[in-house]
C-alpha cells in the first residue's frame, strides 16, 4: 500500500507548485496592466509638501485649432529687364556691374560700332546724291512744264521729264529708307536700360562676342517685389484676389501683412498648382531670389493647450504639473507648436485636467 501512496503524493505536489506559478503569473499580468493604465501612461511623480504647490492654475483647454498650409516660394521683382544683343558685334564696354545702380534711359552695355558708322555715312552719302539728283528732276520738270504750255515741247520729252521727277523721288525714298536703317542698327550698339533699378546678373565681359538673341544683362527694380508660391489646387478655391495673407521668410520666422495680386487660371500639370503673386510692401528687408511662404488656412483640427509658463524644462523632457486625486503629479509631455502664449500639448494630456505652476519670485 505504501508503494500505491507515493506516485500520487508526487502527482499533488506537481500540481499545487503548477497552480502557484499560474497565479504569480496571473498576478504579474495584473500589476503589469495597472502600471501600463491610459491614466498613468505618461511617467508621473507624486509632489512635493504643500508648501511647495503652485501659485497659478488654469485649465488644459481642449479646443479647435486651425491648420496651415505654408506654401513655398521666391521673392521676385514685378519690374524685370534683360539686355540682349540684337545684332552681331564684340562687346566694347559694360558700364555698370553686379549691384550697381541704373537709370532709365542710361547706356549699359555697349558694342563695336565702326562697320555700322561706316554704313551709315555711305547712307547718308547716297541720300546726299539722290537728293541732289531729285532736285535736277525737278528744275527739268518744270523747265520742260513751261515749254509745253507754250507749245515749245513735244507731249513724249513732258513725259520723260515727269517720269525723271517720279525716279528721282522714289530714290529719294530708298535712300532716306537706307539712312534709318543704318541708324537703328548702329542705335543697337548701344543697349540701354528700360527701367530704374539695379543690376542682378551679368552674362558677358568686355572682348565677348555678342549675337542677336544673347542676354547681356539683367535688371530689376528691388522698390517693387512681389512673392510667387505654387498652392496646391484643393486650397486655390480658398484664395480670393485682394484678400489679406501672411508672408513668412527669415529665420527665426518673420512675417509680413500682402495681398493676393493674382492667381494665374491654369495649373501646372505636374505639381497640380496653381501659381499665386503676392505684392509686398516696401521696406520688408526682403530682396529678390530669397525664400518665402504664403500661410494659408487649410482647415481646424482639436488640440490640448496650456500655458506656456505651466511647462517646465528638465534637459530635453518637458514637464506639467497635474491635480491627481487632490495631489499634485508631475507629467511628461510632448509639445507643438507654441503661440499666443499658448502651447500645444501632442501627448501626455488629454484635455480638462488642472494643471498649475509657480511663478517667479520677484526681485
Amino acid at each position: 500500500m505504501a508503494r500505491l501512496k507515493t506516485p500520487t503524493r508526487r502527482v499533488g505536489l506537481v500540481a499545487a507548485l503548477a497552480v502557484t506559478l499560474l497565479m504569480g503569473a496571473a498576478i504579474g499580468f495584473v500589476v503589469g496592466n495597472r502600471r501600463t493604465s491610459p491614466e498613468q501612461a505618461a511617467p508621473t511623480q507624486l509632489v512635493r509638501t504643500p508648501a511647495q504647490e503652485p501659485t497659478s492654475y488654469a485649465l488644459a483647454e481642449r479646443r479647435a485649432v486651425p491648420v496651415w498650409h505654408r506654401a513655398a516660394g521666391t521673392v521676385q521683382s514685378r519690374n524685370r529687364a534683360t539686355l540682349a544683343a540684337q545684332i552681331s558685334g564684340q562687346v566694347l564696354d559694360i558700364a555698370r556691374d553686379v549691384g550697381d545702380a541704373v537709370r532709365t534711359g542710361e547706356v549699359v552695355v555697349t558694342l563695336e560700332s565702326q562697320e555700322l558708322e561706316a554704313r551709315l555715312a555711305q547712307s547718308r552719302s547716297l541720300l546726299g546724291v539722290a537728293e541732289a539728283s531729285l532736285l535736277e528732276a525737278t528744275q527739268r520738270h518744270e523747265r520742260v512744264g513751261a515749254l509745253a504750255e507754250r507749245g515749245a515741247a513735244s507731249v513724249e520729252e513732258l513725259e520723260a521729264a515727269s517720269a525723271g521727277l517720279q525716279r528721282g523721288r522714289s530714290n529719294v525714298d530708298a535712300a532716306r529708307q537706307a539712312v534709318v536703317e543704318a541708324e537703328v542698327l548702329l542705335a543697337q550698339t548701344r543697349l540701354e536700360s528700360p527701367i530704374d533699378g539695379v543690376v542682378s546678373a551679368r552674362h558677358v565681359d568686355p572682348g565677348d562676342l555678342a549675337w542677336p538673341g544673347r542676354p547681356l544683362i539683367e535688371l530689376l527694380d528691388p522698390s517693387t517685389l512681389r512673392v510667387e508660391a505654387a498652392v496646391p489646387e484643393a486650397l486655390v478655391e480658398r484664395l480670393e484676389v485682394g484678400a489679406e495673407i501672411a508672408v513668412e521668410f527669415g529665420s527665426p520666422p518673420r512675417f509680413v501683412q500682402g495681398r493676393i495680386g493674382e492667381v494665374l487660371p491654369a495649373a501646372d500639370p505636374g505639381s497640380r498648382s496653381f501659381l499665386v503673386r503676392v505684392p509686398l510692401p516696401q521696406e520688408t528687408g526682403l530682396h529678390p531670389g530669397m525664400f518665402a511662404r504664403l500661410r494659408l488656412l487649410a482647415g481646424e483640427r482639436e488640440a490640448v493647450l496650456v500655458p506656456r509658463e505651466a511647462v517646465t524644462r528638465l534637459g530635453q523632457l518637458a514637464i506639467v504639473e497635474v491635480e491627481h486625486e487632490s495631489r499634485w503629479m508631475r507629467r511628461h509631455v510632448t509639445l507643438g507648436r507654441v503661440q499666443d502664449g499658448l502651447v500645444e500639448v501632442l501627448s501626455g494630456l488629454r484635455g480638462g485636467e488642472r494643471i498649475g505652476w509657480r511663478e517667479p519670485a520677484p526681485r
